[in-house]
């Protein structure tokens, strides 16, 4: 132990011989160990720790498929009660539907997300109340009196943490429940998901309503899925089979509802991290690249220490010392390098998570999930990522000192090596290092300019200066038509003010769907619907959304019917591509509807997404989906500025209208298109960490090669060498290495091109612009690189030089 103790002080000496490297080389270090510290905590929270639900590896989700394309959908509850009295292989199932309701306490009207779910979900996932009791079958059947568990956060939110509060009425949409007990901090459901319930009722008594009584109609679905518990010992695969059996026999019994219906079944934490694993997953790659880097520079950096301390080693080993005891040296010394830049590392890494974090949906950035980032898991994996690193970066030293004839050193005149296998392995080490900072900068120049197209490609409507609330309407026809009216007419008139207008859905938020029939078009097969996006909508709302007006007319206030609607081109393109659509007819379950006018299509869920064709239609006296409307105001200014006079309005106008989602249209843009910022983004700051690391990986091999010619630079110069062939000759190298490095770091980018192509849009894999911007900016900051020494050898005084030892 006293040995090893001396080593550790030895290596230690060593690094702060040269403090200057020594600081360079464990920011470095920090650098890859911190970022992959920061990306280790994500991995390790969403991907890899458990659940925390009862039996959490047997829990799977559940939804409905289309057998052709494969994607997975809402689920229909008839469909559900067959799939529960069908299956052999789930020990228990459960169905959630997640609805919107406004919760009055004391008179103050609040939105807040509800969550309807069967009496036994809460009981599959292991849930035990903080307070009361859970729901029971009694509580989830059609005519049971009303009740509700509270989230911990509303309980201490709304009702200051009461402990009374069991018991307790509560106005629901106007109806009273009574709450039977709160839910344990901590737990949320769906997890990671942005549809959190903050309150939960029964399903059953909540369904028998008559405006939610569609949801028992096989086929009809709204924001719904359902869970399971395997039995023991039986397998997702074996789950999966036994689902598609049940889904191929409801497809015979009922072929008009059910035709081409499957089942998607997978592990919870599978589904609730679905549209983020490909995300974490991408950027924990780059990490790995990084850390490679990190590496190839740690043992250059390692070697060019080992070649200053040659002669040492060579008067050790004919001291007697033995192999082992130099090779425990060098890992010493590395280990003590890694260590102290793995402690700073941690440092990074805590800032790191905090702005990763930041960067991730809103949904995800709760207390629980940012404590679980920094668990001592992430710890654990850092100290050993240390000790890994300071092992795979001594090697090369290792093997390089193994091979030596440290014999002949010791009569050497040079205090450094000079052999050409020394040379070799700096030279690959870089090379190396320049070919996977291309690999990360083609991979993050291609996510860049696929996030420009995104950005820049129309979307079918001008979101500058448009601010949208969502408003919860009152019940009775009279007073909400009098309320649209007023208020319409009083946002109109304040300053500012260019257009308002209201929607039943916006974007892809409250997005409704119906089935139709064309007239004079045929008709579907049986089991097969055309589907549409419609929205009611008032007469100004195009133009404050901006959308376009292709043909035909938009409504008026003289539109009060409700047989006529507006299409958009898709729907066009669809029936009508070379006819004229006006005057057209369209069959709806409630009526025949005439177009009387055609706008652009809006891409609602975002560019990159497949969308339905949209239907609009008029919106003042029919509201055929809910009572909640998107209030659209479009500015002259700052779109925010105007959001306070419009709350006193609504305020003075009705105040039990609560208002919820305020948002800029720029802002859901930003939500819809958040994941690839944060791919494009993050990606591009590992990228150019590669390109720096490099660039100091070239720079430092350069820079040692000047000091080991230096008696050599001397010699040309004063045999008439001039000083640009001096920065030739430097230059010459530094360029060789270089092209090796792009040209090997090309054959990377093929593989990258099949792990990147899913997240691209508007550009390919192998986009030749992206690859040779990318090419012109790691050749100019190898040069670059280059340059610096160059130019120091250029001005060596050749009798300095001569007499250089």
């Amino acid at each position: 132990m006293s040995t090893f103790y001396s080593d550790i002080r030895c290596g230690v000496r060593q690094l702060i011989k040269s403090p200057g490297l020594s600081v360079l080389a464990v920011l470095i270090l920090a650098l890859g160990i911190g970022t992959c510290a920061t990306m280790f905590g994500f991995v390790n929270t969403f991907l890899l720790s458990r659940l925390p639900f009862d039996d959490a590896e047997r829990l799977v989700a559940l939804q409905a498929s289309n057998t052709r394309s494969g994607n997975p959908c809402c689920v229909s509850f008839p469909d559900f009660l067959d799939w529960q009295e069908q299956n052999r292989s789930l020990e228990a199932m459960a169905f959630y539907q997640m609805d919107n309701a406004t919760l009055s306490v004391s008179g103050t009207p609040e939105k807040i997300k509800v969550t309807h779910v069967t009496a036994d979900l809460l009981p599959i996932l292991g849930v035990r109340p903080a307070a009361g009791r859970l729901f029971t079958p009694q509580d989830d059947q059609p005519q049971a009196p009303m009740t509700a568990l509270l989230s911990h956060g509303l309980w201490q939110r709304r009702f200051g943490s009461q402990p009374d509060v069991v018991g307790q009425a509560i106005e629901l949409d106007g109806q009273s429940a009574t709450v039977i007990g709160v839910l344990p901090a901590g737990f949320v459901f769906p997890t990671w998901s942005r549809d959190q319930g903050e309150l939960w009722q029964p399903l059953r008594p909540w369904m028998e309503r008559p405006d939610h009584r569609w949801l028992l109609v096989r086929g009809a679905s709204g924001n719904s899925g359902s869970i399971g518990k395997l039995k023991p010992g039986v397998t997702i695969a074996q789950a999966r089979a036994d689902m598609d059996v049940i889904a191929r026999q409801l497809e015979q019994k009922y072929p008009e509802s059910n035709r081409d219906s499957g089942v998607y079944l997978t592990g919870l934490r599978d589904h609730m991290v679905r549209t983020l694993k490909p995300v974490i997953l991408l950027l924990t790659g780059a990490v790995a690249l990084v850390l490679l880097i990190v590496c190839a520079n740690t043992a250059n950096f390692l070697l060019l220490r080992s070649a200053e301390r040659i002669q040492e080693f060579s008067v050790r080993s004919a001291l007697g010392a033995g192999q082992w005891h130099i090779v425990r040296q060098i890992v010493c010394q590395s280990l003590v390098l890694v260590t102290v830049g793995g402690f700073v590392g941690i440092l990074l890494a805590l800032a790191g998570n905090k702005l990763l974090f930041a960067l991730f949906p809103a949904h995800l950035q709760s207390r629980e999930v940012a404590f679980m980032l920094l668990r001592s898991y992430s710890l654990l994996f850092t100290l050993g990522l240390i000790v890994a690193t300071a092992l795979v970066s001594s090697l090369a030293s290792v093997l390089h000192i193994c091979r030596s004839n440290l014999t002949g050193q010791i009569r050497s005149q040079h205090r450094t090596t000079t052999n050409r296998r020394g040379h070799r392995l700096r030279d690959s080490l870089v090379v190396a290092e320049i070919a996977l900072a291309l690999i990360l900068l083609v991979g993050a120049g291609l996510l860049l300019n696929s996030f420009i197209h995104y950005m820049r490609t129309d979307r079918g409507f001008d979101p500058d200066h448009v601010v949208a609330l969502r408003l919860s309407l009152p019940d009775q026809a009279e007073r909400r038509e009098s309320f649209c009216r007023q208020l319409l007419d009083q946002v109109d008139a304040l300053p500012g003010v260019k257009y308002a207008g209201l929607s039943s859905g916006l974007l892809d938020r409250y997005l409704s769907t119906s089935c139709y029939t064309v007239e004079g078009a045929p008709a579907p097969e049986l089991g097969q619907h055309f589907w549409v996006h419609y929205f009611d909508v008032t007469p100004e709302f195009f133009q404050a959304m901006g959308m376009r007006l292709v043909q035909g007319r938009y409504f008026t206030e003289w539109d009060t019917n409700d047989d006529i609607v507006i299409v958009d081109q898709a729907f066009v393109e669809k029936w009508w591509p070379d006819e004229d659509p006006i005057g057209r007819h369209i069959n709806f379950f409630d009526g025949r509807k005439e177009v009387i006018g055609v706008v652009g299509h809006v891409k609602q869920r975002g560019v990159d997404k497949e969308c339905y064709p949209c239907l609009y239609q008029t919106g003042h006296r029919v509201w055929s989906v809910s009572f909640d409307r998107s209030l659209v105001v479009r500015t002259q200014t700052n779109p925010t500025d105007i959001v306070a006079p419009i709350r006193q309005i609504i305020t003075q106008l009705d105040a039990t209208v609560p208002i919820f989602e305020i948002q800029t249209v720029h802002q859901i843009m930003n939500d819809q298109s958040r994941l690839r910022r944060v791919s494009a983004g993050v990606l591009g700051g590992f990228a150019f960490i590669a390109l720096l690391l490099s660039a100091l990986g070239i720079y430092g091999i350069m820079a040692y090669a000047v000091v080991q010619r230096t008696q050599e630079i001397g010699i040309r110069m004063a045999l008439g060498a001039r000083a640009w062939d001096v920065l030739r000759i430097i230059l010459a190298h530094g360029s060789k290495l270089t092209i090796m490095g792009v040209s090997l770091g090309l054959l990377g980018t093929i593989a990258l091109g099949g792990l990147i192509r899913h997240y691209l849009f508007g550009v390919t894999a192998h986009d030749p612009i992206t690859f040779l911007c990318v090419i012109a900016v790691l050749v100019a900051a190898a040069l670059l690189a280059c340059y610096v020494p160059a130019r120091r050898a250029a001005r060596i005084d050749p009798m300095v030089a001569l007499r250089c030892e």
